[in-house]
């Protein structure tokens, strides 16, 4: 068994404090995408780090998993979450994330955040898609995904924008919790992929590998603030105050008693 140690420690704690989206990422209810003005999703790419090499994008999306379970009310081993892309402007975004809602059926627990923004050729031309959802299928077969399931995008078309918004959407499966994989199960999984020689970026590799051994290192995950957003009406914008919902500060519904859809059930 390969004993993974963490040299880059230092430049990690670095990169970490330079990139504060890393340490704390803003959340958005998506039932109530609708609502949103197209500033708020300016602000939360605005708000997303930059990444240029995938071992970031890694560490990034891997951390931002393992925080879910927090803010989502639940355990990882109920989360099931959807990586996509898009062009980073606020259209692209609503788009891709409206049609993952319309994917998930509309759960009321779907949730989005965007994980980073990247160069669109940097991902092209270092195939990070593809080591991405080669990966993904690495732990689905080896029975240490970290999460209930997830799915990967990457059969659309590449945005024409510099660009690139790497997003994560997310929602809590119903029905009891599974068992997480063990200590030892986790183990013996980054020994093989350790020992796999199909995967190009050795340094990406690794570093999935030590999350995978610490799925406490994760991502402090917080509500993007909703209740003070514009309702559009027509042409006209009218500035309404959404209250939090009591349990979540998800907005609350109209006639829920101050709650959201899934806290009033």
């Amino acid at each position: 068994m390969v004993l993974l140690e963490d040299p880059d420690a230092s430049k990690r704690k670095n990169y970490l404090t330079k990139h504060e989206g890393t340490l704390m990422a803003q959340i958005v209810p998506l039932n109530h995408l609708d609502s949103y003005p197209n500033e708020l999703l300016a602000q939360l790419l605005d708000g997303a780090p930059q990444v240029s090499k995938l071992k970031e994008g890694v560490e990034v999306v891997m951390r931002a998993i393992h925080g879910l379970p927090e803010i989502m009310d639940c355990e990882l081993s109920q989360v099931e979450v959807y990586l996509g892309r898009a062009a980073a402007e606020p259209a692209r975004l609503r788009q891709r994330w409206g049609e993952r809602l319309f994917w998930f059926e509309g759960w009321r627990s779907t949730v989005a955040m965007v994980a980073f923004r990247t160069r669109t050729s940097l991902i092209r031309t270092e195939k990070w898609e593809l080591t991405a959802q080669r990966f993904v299928r690495f732990l689905q077969q080896r029975g240490v995904l970290c999460c209930a399931n997830a799915h990967m995008g990457g059969a659309g078309r590449w945005p024409d924008t510099r660009e690139t918004a790497i997003y994560l959407v997310a929602r809590k499966r119903r029905g009891r919790p599974t068992d997480e994989p063990t200590d030892d199960e986790r183990k013996l999984a980054v020994g093989d992929l350790i020992d796999q020689k199909s995967f190009e970026d050795t340094a990406a590799m690794h570093e999935a590998a030590r999350l995978i051994l610490h799925p406490e290192e994760m991502t402090e995950h917080e509500w993007c603030p909703t209740n003070t957003l514009l309702h559009r009406n027509g042409n006209s914008e009218l500035s309404e105050a959404i209250p939090a919902c009591k349990v979540c500060h998800h907005p609350a519904r109209p006639g829920n008693y101050g709650f959201c859809g899934y806290h009033r059930r």
